[in-house]
């Protein structure tokens, strides 16, 4: 073979490689933002399947940071519990209260909730918790509402 032959194959090569690496390059950084740009999506569409599932009550717990004289009164069959500071039961009946699942007493309105109880809230009538401290943290099951 001629030098030339050598030459012009060599050329062709390197051209031939040139453009795949030029190619591969290209659609990696393509890949990156396809990635990108799906993980947004999904983040996205993610976001509020996950608030409807712990809304509907679907065995997810939401925490929640509460500061005082705020009022969360929860819908039907909601659990809740306090994890820090201090609250008080909400009930507009006297007759019945929330349902402390871990002492199974009935508080009411005005009684103070221990930290770390399972309180059960058994219809939506306007029962719930009332924060007396300055700042609490507590977890809910269910559908809510913050007054």
């Amino acid at each position: 073979m001629s030098k030339k032959k050598i030459l012009i194959l060599v050329l062709s090569v390197v051209l031939v490689l040139s453009i795949s690496v030029s190619i591969g390059i290209h659609a990696a950084t393509e890949d990156k933002n396809l990635t990108l740009v799906s993980v947004d999506y999904i983040d996205n569409a993610l976001k509020p399947w996950i608030k409807e599932q712990i809304s509907a009550g679907n065995g997810f717990y939401e925490v929640v940071y509460l500061t005082k004289g705020q009022e969360l009164i929860p819908e039907t069959s909601a659990e809740i519990v306090l994890r820090s500071g201090s609250a008080a039961a909400i009930s507009p009946s006297s007759a019945q209260g929330l349902s402390d699942l871990t002492t199974g007493k009935e508080l009411y309105n005005g009684n103070a909730i221990e930290i770390n109880h399972q309180l059960l809230v058994p219809r939506a009538d306007g029962r719930g918790i009332r924060i007396t401290s300055n700042e609490s943290y507590v977890m809910i099951r269910g559908a809510y509402t913050i007054e």
